[in-house]
C-alpha cells in the first residue's frame, strides 16, 4: 500500500468510527426520552390529582370571597 493508500484508509475507518458515535448518541437519547416519557406518565395521575384538589380549593376561596 501507498502512503496515499494508507492515509485514504485511515481516514475512511475514521468516519465510520466517527458515525458510530452518532448512532450511539442518537440511540442513548432514544432511551432517555423514552424513560422521561414513561417517568411523566407514570406521575401524572399525581400530578391530575393535585391539579383537582387546588382547584377545588380555589373555587372554595372565590365562593368565600364572592360572599363578604
Amino acid at each position: 500500500m501507498t502512503a496515499v493508500d494508507d492515509v485514504a484508509k485511515t481516514v475512511k475507518e475514521a468516519a465510520y468510527v466517527a458515525i458510530g458515535f452518532g448512532v450511539l448518541g442518537f440511540q442513548e437519547a432514544q432511551v432517555r426520552r423514552r424513560a422521561l416519557a414513561k417517568q411523566l406518565q407514570d406521575q401524572r395521575p399525581d400530578l391530575e390529582s393535585q391539579l383537582a384538589e387546588t382547584r377545588s380549593q380555589l373555587a372554595e376561596l372565590a365562593r368565600q370571597v364572592e360572599q363578604r
